[in-house]
């Protein structure tokens, strides 16, 4: 038996089936809260883009001509972070 969060996905000979502990009202206030969140985030993006325009064509046209991008020329192109570098990713 497979299960995936005992209320959300189980399976039991290779069929799913979807159980919903929550009434459908509650599952359109969830879809509706999730689509704020997304909502909001896809415009801090965009703005974020449309502020930084500038910035992501320069880096842009390097992209383009050197296919790859190091951590020099990047503060070449951009300068240094405003933060401190971190040792591993």
């Amino acid at each position: 038996m497979v299960s995936v969060d005992r209320h959300c996905l189980t399976s039991d000979r290779g069929i799913f089936e979807r159980l919903q502990p929550f009434s459908e009202e509650t599952a359109r206030n969830i879809d509706g809260e999730v689509r704020c969140i997304v909502d909001e985030a896809y415009k801090q993006c965009r703005d974020l883009l449309e502020e930084k325009h500038k910035e992501v064509g320069i880096v842009t046209e390097e992209l383009q001509s050197k296919k790859m991008l190091t951590t020099d020329a990047m503060v070449r192109l951009r300068g240094l972070r405003p933060f401190d570098d971190q040792e591993e990713f």
